[in-house]
């Protein structure tokens, strides 16, 4: 059974808000075998988990990013880099085929893993689209696919359509990480 903390020490992480998010989820991911992360950008993320898990990581991310959205778009213009990013970081899982990428859109992937794998995941980490509809098709599409027990959470509950769509979607979710990330247990 995985179990999230609620909090993590600042010093086990100091007050860098990415080293926060990023090393609490490791603590996550200590104990999961199965484990996605939507939207990968550039991998740092990855190679967290990658480095904390003997699991297998489904990295689903299509690196185009959400043009249409103009809070969004700017943050993704060098999307080609990224994905080279992500490959050079993560070769050494990828050859190893612990980290399995899923180059699509983030609901053609909860198809394809609902297909191939059902309601086996562990943890499931939502860092795709930040919109309010974007969250919210995420939660519904790939929530499912978390077995009872397991842990889905994301990240940037500070932007306002994330939180909009977690609080209406997962009411008593918790917060951590600084308030940076927000996790629920999945009831049977």
């Amino acid at each position: 059974m995985l179990t999230a903390p609620h909090t993590l020490p600042h010093r086990a992480y100091g007050h860098d808000p990415a080293k926060r998010y990023r090393g609490w989820l490791a603590s996550l991911a200590r104990d999961a075998r199965r484990i996605v992360e939507v939207g990968v950008l550039g991998g740092r993320t990855t190679k967290r988990l990658a480095r904390a898990t003997q699991g297998i990581i489904w990295a689903v991310d299509h690196w185009h990013g959400v043009p249409d959205d103009p809070v969004q778009a700017p943050i993704y213009r060098n999307l080609g880099r990224s994905e080279e990013a992500f490959r050079r970081r993560l070769a050494p899982w990828l050859k190893s085929g612990r980290v399995r990428v899923l180059k699509m859109d983030s609901l053609e992937a909860a198809e394809v893993l609902a297909a191939t794998e059902g309601r086996t995941l562990d943890l499931l980490f939502l860092d795709g689209d930040h919109s309010y509809n974007g969250v919210r098709r995420d939660i519904l599409a790939w929530g499912p696919l978390v077995r009872p027990g397991g842990i889905l959470c994301g990240h940037d509950l500070n932007w306002p359509g994330v939180q909009r769509a977690v609080e209406e979607l997962l009411p008593g979710y918790r917060d951590a990480a600084g308030g940076f990330c927000w996790w629920t247990e999945v009831a049977e």
